[in-house]
């Protein structure tokens, strides 16, 4: 009995893992490219100056670059999150 929960408990939680998984993608991917390349790499441990390094855009800009893809990441994963629960 107790396992029959676990397995349903461990199921639940990974249908509930994939429909995050899901919403974060969809949320990304609404992003301009730049934006989305420095989120990834920000997200691997890249520095501002690899960052800049890799994609060719001055290090002084990597900052607010990554702040407004924060902002439009968010904004953007909240709509799809209450259009989800919505449903």
């Amino acid at each position: 009995m107790i396992e029959h929960q676990q397995t349903e408990r461990n199921s639940e939680q990974d249908l509930f893992d994939d429909e995050q998984m899901a919403l974060v993608r969809d949320a990304l991917v609404e992003l301009p490219k730049r934006q989305q390349v420095c989120l990834m790499l920000q997200s691997v441990g890249f520095s501002y100056e690899e960052i800049a390094e890799v994609t060719g855009i001055p290090t002084t800009s990597i900052g607010s670059l990554l702040a407004r893809a924060v902002q439009t990441f968010r904004r953007r994963f909240n709509v799809r999150t209450a259009t989800y629960k919505a449903e």
